[in-house]
Order: structure tokens, then C-alpha cells, then sequence
């Protein structure tokens, strides 16, 4: 990934829109300089935050409104945009990454602010935006690297190297995890310490399963091992440790007596089997016993029913006779009903018969009388309808022409009532004719006083353009003189800060003199002391005498020469402040002397266009006489208000001439509506005396017709026509209801003659049938009697003597003695036959001999089940103590292996605390010295290189797998990289961070990340440290990786042609090319 252009607008110190085009370097290493807090770093940010949406700065995170620069306008929108290439197989392809961070922003309607989320669009190389949602994960697959390796890989900050170049091997350690992804051993050595505490967790599960089942072993007291089995079960209970020969044991005497126990179950399953059999024996005779007792009771029973049946067979016998004679007599009677009702249908029949041939002739002659009277009333309807006919016609014909007339005379009234409002109207279009002509003379007198509207507007317009241009004036002078006097503020400023600065070195300078003399003083004193000896040559000077040899001062024996270095950098930097200082005050001065007479230039136009413009303005607003030979802001102030009185009497005079030149557009519409209306006025006028002649020919003719219809209605009224007709209407009704009922009271009298026939031929049919059956019925009657050989007398006595009911009575209880008597002879069959040659049982000794077998049963059942349960607890409690001995012994072993293999890879063990991933991470490390050595050995001129702790020392004491030493090769002796001065600790961090870049990126080889930044740290650098460690990112430089230094070290400016200027004002960072 190469960048070639970068593009930040409202971004961290970056306020207006700022472009910095890579693509136009010649060479690929550039440096980036500037004052510190200018934004140097914050290109590298803004490169960061495009490809992964945050800031480079792990310590100090900044993201959404945070990144929005202070040094614009909030409704400017903050985004950063990076163009850069990168190359795959198909070639190098061009992307290009908009990312906006979460911001704010004025609202568009009302006041306030609104929050607006982070956007971001990523362009393909064949045009194409990639979805928005999926973006960051396409540039991470992209760029091939996380936020976190790409800043080890492209960002060389001195401060995080140089913590890493000196940091011990646990916390080297945890920095590889996240490079190389070695996570995967520290999680291998952390799943086995889990499952070491498992294994631990397991047996000590498996020591309380133990010591439970061994709490439900049951150990009989007459059992022989009994204190044996006792003494090692208390053992197991209360040791804190699971013993395994304690267990071993303890299973062992369980499983001896899991098998007494088991002998004598089965010992007491037979005594138990033998018991139960004695015991069903007794019962069965009990129950048998019980049986034949209750035959012999039935026995008994059965004798008493029987005896009692042939004490009441006689009468039973009689019931029966009884019975029989109830239910024929009511047989026969029910016979002789049916006769009877046969006889008297017969004789009603023949009644009716005889009543309707006597009624038949009456009928016939009403019948007769009503056809006469139903023609009768026929003739006298039809003669009504005729009449009621002609009177309708009659008056239809008159009702026509009064309707016709009503009409008319409507007609009439409203051609009247149309002409009067005619006349009306006629006369209010002339009154309004009249009116409008003198409001037309009114008009033309007003317009006339208005006619030079149009000039004075115009005039005025040109005043109000004059008052406008010199109040933008007044601002712009307004705006010179506020930049004038920050500018004056400013100089006065740098300037009381270069008098406090200069105080502050002369003080330092003069300290560090009279130090540097009294450290001089003090090694002159030291080397009289310690070399100067008589008749021996000075080292200084050669002489053999020495009258006045320097004494050693106690006072100064503190000082020393890194002492002194120290203040003197401290002297030379206030030095370079001083210089500063005075280059910004020239500065100022130079500026405000500029905006001076920019502003003097400014206000002097000013001046002599308000005196021409406000020449003849009255006397209030003379303030602009005053002499601008000095501009002060109260005189600048008077000017406004001067201007804004102007402007608002130019305002008012508009307000005016508006109304009038309103007033006379108003006018002028008026009148052109005015001489409109009147034209319509007469036309309408012309059309209403037409429409009045038209009326009064109509009216006229209205009353001619009207008069030719009065003749045709005879004179007489509506009501007198209606009340004729409704005359003729009622005869007309009456005569048809009278001939309606006529017609009906014949056709009543022709339907009774008819049904009289009728019914007379069905009697005579019926009269036959009746008396053959009433014949049937008393034959019927005869032979019951006589199959009965009973009487009439007879029959008529049993029914009046019982009721039916009676019969069903003894009928039922007939029924009941047989079925009583038969039931006794069955039990007394059966109970014989149970009981056979059998004599009566002694119950109660039987029920005393169960009573013994049962309780001797449960004594037994008891003595098996104590024993029975002891068994099955025991068996129980020894499988499960079987089982758990096994699984603890497999645990055990699992435990023993995995501990061991924990102790080595944790680097646990004695004499080897080196652990797995450490290892793992030498090698990487192992390939970064090789890597980093090649430059360190160059920077230091080949004076140094780094290693590792030796292997087999690595894990001596505590882990220093991963510690460094430095290598002399001028004294062939290693020692710790902690003994380095400041630039040799640079020229070696810088190694190894390039070290590390490069192994990350060989160890993601599908990646080409071609841009790597260095963070400050030159300024440690001597001047030949500094030339050679430029010299090898020169050759780095050389292919086709762009290097970028951030520094403000002045020297590096010569040594590094390409060079982004960036610098800080008012309006936030700049960036350029020089």
C-alpha cells in the first residue's frame, strides 16, 4: 500500500482544506518538519483514521466530534481522504477511502447543534463504491493488516520502541502476542492448567463419593470382622487424603462381607418360604371353613322360604281362577262397546240423511230468488259506471282549462313582477353611469399631482446604493482597524515575553559561566593535588617548579561535566527562544505596520465619500469634520452611527415615496377599471330597455289567452267540478258493492244446494256399510259370550265387582310366590350339594391356628429384610467404591502426566522458567536481530549488535527468554541494553522497530506495504550517528518503500532534499511542499 494523495478538511489542527500530493516526491524518503504541536504527526493520523476510522495513538484514543477541528466553522464538514495504490496479481490498482468522523453541525431550520454520524465511501479501481456497511472489513483485507500491526509496521514512534528495546521478557512477551499470534500457546498452557485443577477437582469429587458410600456401609454386629471392617471405614470418613491402600482395604472387607451377607439371605429366603406355606395352609382351611358354614346357614334359610310357600299356596291358587275371570269379563265388555258405538253411528247417519233431503228443496228456491237479484244489480252498476264516465270527462275537460289558466295568470305575475325590477334596474345602471363619471374627473385631478413618482424613486434608489457601499466600507475599515490592534497586541506581547526570556538567559548564561569556571577551577585543583609533585614536569605546562599550585575548592566538587553539558543546552535553547522571539516581534511590527496603512488607506476613502455623499445632511450629523490623521475607535463608532442615520432618513424617504408610487399604481388601475365598467355600464344598459319591450309584448299576449279560456270552463269553480265528481264516484261505488254482494249471496246459495246433494249421495252410500258392520259387531258380541259361557249379567257383575287393575295386582303377586318358591328349592339344592357328607366346623380354632402361622411369617419376613437390606447397601456402596477406586486410579495417572507436561510449558520447573510461548517467540525475535542488526551495525559503525539470552540460560532464575543484550565488537563482551547512551538506545530501537516491520511483513507475504513514518528521535543523535542512521533508511528509501521523518531537528533539513513544511497559525495547520 502506497499513498499518493491525502486530502483533510476540519480535521484535528487542519482547518480549511489542506492537499498533500505524494505522487510528486522525486525521492521516497521526505521529511516532515515543523514547531512541535504544529501537526506534524496528525498526517499520519488522518492516513489511520481513512483506512481503519480512528486515530493512530494507542495512549490517547480520539474519535468522533473529538477529531472535528476547533479551528474552522462548525457547519464545515470534517473528513480526511487518502488515495493510495496497491498492488495483486492482476497489478497495481488505484483506491481511493472518504471517511467523515462523527460530527456537529448547525441545524439547517432553527438554532442549535445536531449530531452527524461517521460516513465513509471506498471507490474501486474500476469506479465502482463499495457498500458502505462492509467497508472497514474490504480495506483491512485490502491493506492485509489490522490498525495494530499496521502501526508497528508503519509507525516508528521513539518512545514505544525504546520501552520495548529495554522492557523485560514478560512484557516483550505480551507486545509478540499481538504481532505474531502467539496467543495459541499461552491458551495451551492456560487449557492445561485447567484441566491439572479439573483432574485435582475430580479426585477430590471421587474422595467425597468415597467417603459417602462408605458412610452407607452396613456392618452387622454378630458379623465376625466386625471391628476390622469398622476400624478402616473410620479411616476413610476422616482422612483428609484419599489413602489408596486404606480403600483398597476397605473394598476388599466389603466384598467379604457383601458374600455373608449373601449366605445368610438365602438361609433366611428358605425359612421364610416354609413360613408362608403354613401360613396359606391355615388360611385356606379358614376360608374353607368359613364356606361350609355359610352353605349350612343357606341350607337353613332355604327350609324356612319353602315352608312358608305351602302355607299360602291355596289362596295363590285362587288368585289365579280370579285373574283369569277379571280379564274376560273385561274382554268381552270391551267387545260389546264396540257394538254399541257401530249401532249409534248407524243411526246418526240415517238422522242426517233424512234432515238434508227434507232441507234440499228450501235451498233450490233460494238459489233461484238470488240469480234474479244478482242480475238486477248487474244492470244498475253498469248504468252507474256509464254515468260516472261522462261526468269525469266533463270535468277532466274543465280542470284542464282552470290548470291551464292558473298557469297563465303565473305567467302573468311574473312578467309584471320581471318588468318592474327591469325598470329598477335600469334606473340603478343609469345612476351608476353618472356616478363613475364623476369619480373619473376625481381620478384624473389625483394622478396628475402624482405624475413624478418614477423620478423621485429612482433618485432615491441611487441614495439608498450610496448608503449601503459606505456602510460596507465602514465595515471593511472596522475589520483593518480589529486586525490592527491584535497585531499591536500581538507585538506588545512577543515583546514583553522577549524582555522576560531575555532576563531568564542572562541570568542562566551568567550561572552556567561561573559554573563552567568553577568546574575548570576545580580540575586544575584536582590535577595540582593528585600529578604535581617537586622536581616532577606539570602535565599542563612542563614546568619542574610550582610556587603557586591551584588549590581544590570544597565548595564546587559537585559539579560535573554532564552538569555542565546540561545547562549548557538549557542556555542554548533559551538562546533559540530569544532569537525567536525577537524574529516574531520584527515580524508583528512589520505586519501591523502594514495593516496601519492599509486601515489609514481604507478610512481615507471613507472619509471623502461620506463628505461628498452627505453634503448637504443637517447639523446633528456633522461628526465626519473631525481629522483622521489618528484613527480611534470612537471616532470610527461615530462615523457608523452617522452612516446608520443617513441610511434610516433614506429609508423612511423610500417608505413614503413607496405609498405614493403605490397610490399611483392604484390611481392608474382605477381609472382603466373605471372607463371598463362604464362601457360595460351602457351596454347593459342598451340590452335592459330590449329585454323591457319583450316583456310587455309578452305580457300582452298572456292576457288574450287567458280571456279565451274563461269561456271554456262554463263558470264554475275547481271545487265545484271536484265535488261533481266525487258525486258520481260514490253512486258509481255503491252500485258495484251492491252488485258484489248479490253475486255472492247467489253463489253462497248455489254452494249450500250443491253440498247438500252432495252429502244427501253419501249418506245413502254410508247407510249400508254401517248397518253391515253394526251386524258384525253384535255377532262378534254373541260369540264371546258363548266361547266365554258366560252371561251378559255375568260379566257386567266381575267388572263392577273389580277393576283391571286388580287382575294385574294378583297377577304380579302370583308371579312373585313363584318365583320365591323356586329360588328356595335352588339354594336349598345347592347348599345340600356344597355340604355333601361334610359337619359343621370348629371356626374359632381354625382362626387361632392362621393367627399363629401369620405372626411366625412376619418374625421371619423381618429377620430377611435386615438382612436383605444390609446386602443390597453393602453391594451398592462396594460397586460404586470398586468403580471409584478405578476411576481415581485412571485419574490419577492423567493428573501425573498433564502436571508434568503443565510444569514444562508454563516454565515452571526448576532450572527451566523459560515458558512454551517464549520459546515460540525467540525464534521470531531471533529473526527480527538479524534483520535489525544489519542497520544497528551500520549506524554504530560496527561497534554493536543485539542478542539473546543464551538458550541455555534463558530459564535460569526467571524467564529471560526474551531479554536482550548488547554486543561489543571492539571489546568482544556482551552487556544489557539498559547500559546504552541516549542516541545508541535511538540507533538501536530504530533497528530494531525496522526489524520488526520487516518480519511482520514477510510473515504476511501477500502484502505490500510501501510507506513507513519515523516519529522524532534524531535529536539524540550526534552528528555522525545521525548521518548513518539517515544513510540507511536512504538505502531503504532506495526501492520502492517512501519513508517519512517527523522531526524538527534543524541538521536534518541539509541531509533530506524532499521536505512537508507544516506550520500553525490562527486558521489551524498548513502543509506544503518546498
Amino acid at each position: 500500500m502506497r499513498p499518493q494523495k491525502l486530502i483533510m478538511q476540519a480535521f484535528g489542527s487542519y482547518g480549511k482544506k489542506t492537499e498533500i500530493d505524494f505522487s510528486v516526491l522525486k525521492q521516497n524518503l521526505f521529511l516532515v518538519s515543523g514547531d512541535t504541536g504544529a501537526g506534524k504527526t496528525t498526517i499520519f493520523d488522518a492516513i489511520v483514521f481513512a483506512l481503519f476510522g480512528e486515530a493512530s495513538s494507542e495512549n490517547n484514543k480520539k474519535d468522533g466530534t473529538e477529531l472535528q477541528s476547533q479551528y474552522t466553522k462548525s457547519y464545515l464538514e470534517p473528513y480526511v481522504e487518502l488515495v493510495f495504490e496497491e498492488q495483486s496479481t492482476d497489478g497495481a490498482g488505484v483506491y481511493t477511502v472518504r471517511r467523515s468522523p462523527r460530527h456537529v453541525r448547525p441545524k439547517k431550520r432553527g438554532t442549535g447543534m445536531i449530531d452527524v454520524s461517521a460516513q465513509v465511501s471506498l471507490i474501486l479501481p474500476d469506479g465502482s463504491e463499495y457498500p458502505q456497511k462492509e467497508t472497514n472489513k474490504k480495506l483491512e483485507e485490502i491493506v492485509g493488516l489490522t490498525k495494530s500491526q499496521f502501526m508497528q509496521v508503519a509507525m516508528i514512534a521513539q518512545g514505544e520502541f525504546m520501552e520495548l528495546l529495554r522492557a523485560r521478557s514478560d512484557e516483550k512477551k505480551v507486545i509478540f502476542r499481538k504481532l505474531f499470534q502467539t496467543e495459541f500457546y499461552q491458551k495451551l498452557t492456560e487449557e492445561l492448567a485447567v484441566r491439572r485443577k479439573e483432574k485435582l477437582g475430580i479426585m477430590g469429587q471421587i474422595r467425597t463419593i468415597c467417603q459417602t458410600q462408605a458412610g452407607y456401609i452396613v456392618i452387622p454386629e454378630d458379623y465376625r470382622r466386625a471391628a476390622e471392617v469398622k476400624e478402616v471405614k473410620q479411616k476413610i470418613q476422616t482422612s483428609d487424603r484419599l489413602s489408596v491402600t486404606d480403600l483398597e482395604c476397605l473394598v476388599e472387607e466389603v466384598e467379604s462381607l457383601c458374600a455373608d451377607l449373601e449366605a445368610q439371605r438365602e438361609e433366611k429366603q428358605k425359612e421364610y418360604r416354609q413360613a408362608s406355606e403354613k401360613r396359606d395352609t391355615d388360611r385356606e382351611n379358614v376360608v374353607k371353613a368359613q364356606n361350609c358354614l355359610r352353605f349350612f346357614a343357606h341350607l337353613e334359610q332355604a327350609q324356612a322360604r319353602l315352608q312358608e310357600c305351602r302355607l299360602e299356596e291355596k289362596e295363590r291358587l285362587l288368585d289365579e281362577e280370579r285373574v283369569r275371570k277379571i280379564r274376560q269379563a273385561y274382554e268381552i265388555r270391551q267387545i260389546y262397546l264396540l257394538w254399541k258405538e257401530a249401532a249409534q253411528r248407524t243411526s246418526e247417519t240415517k238422522a242426517n240423511h233424512q234432515q238434508q233431503k227434507e232441507r234440499l228443496p228450501q235451498l233450490e228456491i233460494q238459489e233461484k230468488e238470488a240469480v234474479l237479484q244478482e242480475e238486477k244489480a248487474e244492470q244498475n252498476f253498469r248504468q252507474a259506471v256509464e254515468t260516472d264516465s261522462k261526468v269525469i270527462q266533463k270535468a277532466d275537460a274543465i280542470l284542464k282549462a282552470l290548470e291551464k289558466m292558473h298557469q297563465i295568470q303565473k305567467e302573468i305575475d311574473g312578467q309584471e313582477e320581471n318588468l318592474a325590477q327591469a325598470d329598477q334596474l335600469l334606473q340603478k345602471v343609469q345612476k351608476e353611469i353618472t356616478d363613475l363619471e364623476s369619480q373619473e374627473e376625481a381620478w384624473r385631478e389625483q394622478r396628475t399631482d402624482l405624475k413624478d413618482v418614477d423620478t423621485q424613486m429612482a433618485l432615491w434608489q441611487a441614495r439608498q446604493k450610496d448608503a449601503d457601499a459606505l456602510l460596507d466600507e465602514h465595515d471593511k475599515v472596522m475589520k483593518y482597524y480589529r486586525e490592527y490592534t491584535k497585531c499591536v497586541q500581538k507585538r506588545m506581547d512577543t515583546a514583553k515575553r522577549y524582555s522576560t526570556g531575555r532576563t531568564h538567559f542572562l541570568q542562566a548564561n551568567e550561572a552556567y559561566l561561573r559554573n563552567q569556571t568553577a568546574f575548570l577551577d576545580a580540575q586544575a585543583g584536582f590535577l595540582a593535588k593528585e600529578k604535581l609533585r617537586p622536581g616532577q614536569p606539570c602535565p599542563v605546562c612542563g614546568s619542574l617548579e610550582h610556587p603557586s599550585p591551584c588549590l581544590l575548592a570544597e565548595t564546587n566538587r559537585h559539579l560535573t561535566r554532564e552538569m555542565l553539558e546540561q545547562e549548557s543546552k538549557e542556555v542554548q535553547e533559551l538562546q533559540k527562544k530569544q532569537e525567536e522571539l525577537a524574529r516574531q516581534a520584527e515580524g508583528y511590527q512589520k505586519l501591523e505596520e502594514e495593516k496601519e496603512s492599509l486601515m489609514q488607506q481604507e478610512a481615507e476613502q471613507l472619509y471623502q465619500h461620506m463628505k461628498k455623499s452627505l453634503s448637504e445632511r443637517s447639523h446633528e450629523d456633522r461628526d465626519t469634520d473631525e481629522d483622521i490623521d489618528i484613527i480611534e475607535e470612537t471616532a470610527l463608532a461615530k462615523w457608523k452611527i452617522s452612516l446608520k442615520n443617513w441610511k434610516n432618513k433614506v429609508e423612511e424617504e423610500g417608505t413614503d415615496l413607496a405609498k405614493r408610487k403605490l397610490q399611483y399604481e392604484k390611481l392608474k388601475k382605477s381609472e382603466e377599471e373605471g372607463m371598463q365598467k362604464k362601457q360595460d355600464l351602457k351596454e347593459r344598459e342598451e340590452k335592459l330597455k330590449e329585454q323591457r319591450g319583450r316583456q310587455k309584448e309578452l305580457l300582452a299576449g298572456l292576457q288574450s289567452r287567458k280571456q279565451e279560456l274563461q269561456s271554456a270552463t262554463e263558470g264554475k269553480t275547481s271545487k265545484e267540478v271536484q265535488d261533481e265528481k266525487a258525486v258520481s264516484k260514490e253512486i258509481r261505488i255503491k252500485q258495484e258493492q251492491i252488485c258484489q254482494n248479490a253475486r255472492i249471496q247467489m253463489q253462497n246459495a248455489r254452494r249450500e244446494k250443491e253440498q247438500t246433494q252432495a252429502r244427501i249421495r253419501q249418506y245413502e252410500k254410508e247407510i249400508p256399510e254401517k248397518e253391515k258392520e253394526e251386524k258384525e259387531k253384535y255377532r262378534n258380541y254373541r260369540n264371546a259370550l258363548e266361547a266365554g259361557k258366560i252371561t251378559e249379567e255375568g260379566w257386567r257383575e266381575v267388572t263392577e265387582t273389580y277393576a283391571i287393575s286388580d287382575a294385574d295386582l294378583m297377577q304380579k303377586n302370583l308371579e312373585a310366590y313363584r318365583e320365591k318358591k323356586a329360588a328356595a328349592l335352588q339354594m336349598k339344592e345347592t347348599a345340600e350339594k356344597e355340604i355333601g357328607s361334610q359337619d359343621r366346623p370348629d371356626l374359632e380354632m381354625l382362626e387361632i391356628c392362621k393367627e399363629q402361622s401369620e405372626k411366625h411369617l412376619e418374625d421371619v419376613r423381618t429377620k430377611l429384610e435386615i438382612c436383605k437390606n444390609a446386602y443390597e447397601s453393602n453391594e451398592k456402596a462396594y460397586l460404586a467404591l470398586k468403580k471409584n477406586q478405578e476411576e481415581r486410579q485412571t485419574i490419577v495417572e492423567e493428573y501425573v502426566r498433564t502436571d508434568r507436561l503443565y510444569q514444562q510449558l508454563s516454565g515452571n520447573m526448576t532450572g527451566a522458567r523459560m515458558d512454551i510461548e517464549t520459546f515460540v517467540q525467540r525464534y521470531y525475535l531471533q529473526n527480527i536481530l538479524t534483520a535489525a542488526n544489519r542497520r544497528f551495525l551500520e549506524m554504530s559503525a560496527g561497534q554493536y549488535e543485539l542478542r539473546m539470552y543464551r538458550l541455555e540460560k534463558a530459564g535460569e532464575g526467571k524467564n529471560h527468554g526474551l531479554d536482550l543484550m548488547v554486543y561489543s565488537i571492539v571489546t568482544g563482551k556482551e552487556r544489557e541494553v539498559r547500559t546504552l547512551s541516549g542516541g545508541e538506545s535511538f540507533m538501536a530501537a530504530l533497528s530494531l522497530a525496522l526489524g520488526i516491520a520487516d518480519q511482520i511483513q514477510q510473515s504476511c507475504a501477500a502484502i505490500h506495504l510501501d510507506m513507513m513514518f519515523i516519529d522524532e528521535g534524531f535529536g539524540s543523535l550526534d552528528e555522525h550517528s545521525r548521518n548513518q542512521a539517515v544513510r540507511v533508511l536512504k538505502r531503504m528509501a532506495g526501492g520502492s518503500k517512501m519513508i517519512g521523518m517527523i522531526s524538527h531537528v534543524t541538521e536534518l533539513k541539509q541531509e533530506v532534499e524532499e521536505q512537508l513544511l507544516v506550520t500553525k497559525d490562527q486558521e489551524g495547520s498548513h502543509a506544503r511542499w518546498q
